[in-house]
């Protein structure tokens, strides 16, 4: 057996330092490699392919127009839920939230919240004065505004008494031109007041739809049976009326005052809602084509369904369901409404928006009016890009507000002035 040598008199006793010599895997790193990377097939039926095809796929939609953009994105035609504005599901509006990553805010924002000082413009000496006027629109301007609704509401109440309308339809023939008629005249008299409403849009009764992807599922059967598969929501609304204007409407709050909005989570399937899912093309319209230069929503105007009754909602024991019915309506019409104009704008799931998208919703059943405001703040939505995204989309809205309490001996009793006050300041909000 051959003797063991101590290591130290294998090596000279003049090593040079070890700090100047240079470590073979340095160079190595350097080194460019002599092969290409190894990427995966787009054929091959594998996880890695089938994620090379959805890059592919979101780089050729990022690149391309605008018109483009929206056709391949509603091109693949699956199942989805369809969401109605309008139901009559138990505590809908939490539902809603969760599909729509919208945090519900109670009140107005800071703008409609008028102080006294503000009010009256500083003179205190004209408490009258100060009760029938709105900023931008002085004491003569809302008193004729007055005079119109009053004429509006009187008119209404005269088509009523000379013909009764057919069943389940009280509110299309009779509110419904009512609702009309009030919007177009505010309009038309407010045009000097704000700029906005010279090169505005009037719809009535346009189509808006919105096609979405929010959270994934299990298929359960069929020959993609075990894949997962993103959940897809379709929203059809058809408002009164609505305004369209060329400029977009300011901020509420800055994007990032909206990390902290809590939006409630919900972890069972939509069916259970209930929601039921529909096959046929995905839409996404604002009331407008994609070149007319109004693009950008000002304020909607929705009317509550024949099935909409205050006393019978009570007499059942469902008063909670009453503001939560107007909560559910504003919050998918409104979505709908900005995530089409913010599709316009080319942002989508992967490009999600660099500015927030504003707009407004009056619902009414004639005498109640209920006031919203709505700010899109993200539609990456998906189950890829929701994952590290902090954005929340905002509503704020009020209670039920009457408008007058009745009409006797051709007279309008009971007029609420703080109502058609704060209606005129939702068509005063401009730039």
């Amino acid at each position: 057996m051959a003797a063991r040598t101590r290591l130290p008199l294998l090596f000279p006793k003049n090593l040079p330092p070890f700090r100047n010599q240079r470590l073979a895997h340095t160079e190595a790193a350097v080194k460019e490699p002599a092969y290409p990377p190894i990427i995966p097939s787009l054929t091959a039926k594998s996880k890695s392919a089938r994620g090379r095809q959805v890059d592919e796929q979101v780089q050729k939609i990022c690149a391309s127009p605008v018109e483009e953009k929206l056709s391949l994105i509603t091109r693949i035609q699956r199942m989805k839920f369809v969401v109605y504005p309008q139901t009559f599901a138990r505590n809908a509006d939490t539902w809603y939230r969760h599909f729509t990553k919208t945090a519900y805010i109670p009140g107005l924002p800071e703008k409609y919240t008028l102080s006294p000082e503000r009010e009256t413009g500083g003179e205190e000496e004209q408490p009258a004065a100060a009760q029938t006027t709105v900023p931008g629109v002085g004491h003569d301007g809302f008193t004729e505004i007055r005079s119109l609704v009053t004429r509006v509401i009187l008119q209404e109440h005269w088509q009523l008494r000379n013909r009764a309308p057919f069943l389940y339809r009280k509110q299309e023939q009779t509110v419904g031109p009512f609702l009309r008629n009030l919007v177009t005249g505010l309009a038309f008299s407010l045009a000097k007041y704000n700029p906005l409403f010279l090169s505005s849009s009037l719809d009535i009764e346009p189509n808006v739809h919105f096609y979405w992807r929010r959270g994934h599922t299990i298929i359960p059967k069929g020959h993609r049976r075990g894949r997962q598969e993103p959940t897809r929501f379709q929203i059809d609304d058809r408002p009164n009326s609505q305004i369209r204007i060329t400029e977009q409407l300011p901020q509420f709050i800055s994007l990032e005052d909206s990390y902290a909005a809590e939006v409630q989570e919900v972890t069972l399937s939509p069916s259970v809602m209930p929601l039921f899912r529909r096959q046929y093309d995905n839409n996404m319209f604002t009331g407008a084509k994609l070149p007319d230069p109004a693009c950008y929503g000002h304020t909607q105007f929705h009317l509550v369904p024949d099935r909409y009754h205050r006393d019978r909602m009570a007499r059942l024991q469902q008063s909670d369901q009453v503001e939560v019915f107007l909560r559910a309506n504003a919050l998918t019409s409104l979505f709908a409404w900005t995530g089409a104009q913010a599709m316009y704008q080319g942002f989508w799931n992967h490009e999600d928006v660099t500015r927030p998208f504003v707009s407004q919703a009056v619902i009414t059943d004639g005498k109640f009016f209920s006031f919203f405001c709505y700010q899109l703040n993200t539609v990456a939505l998906s189950v890829e890009t929701d994952a590290n995204n902090p954005r929340k989309n905002l509503l704020w809205g009020t209670e039920s507000l009457r408008l007058y309490d009745s009409v006797q001996d051709g007279e309008v009793v009971g007029l609420n002035d703080d109502v058609l006050k704060l209606l005129v300041q939702f068509l005063m909000n401009k730039q």
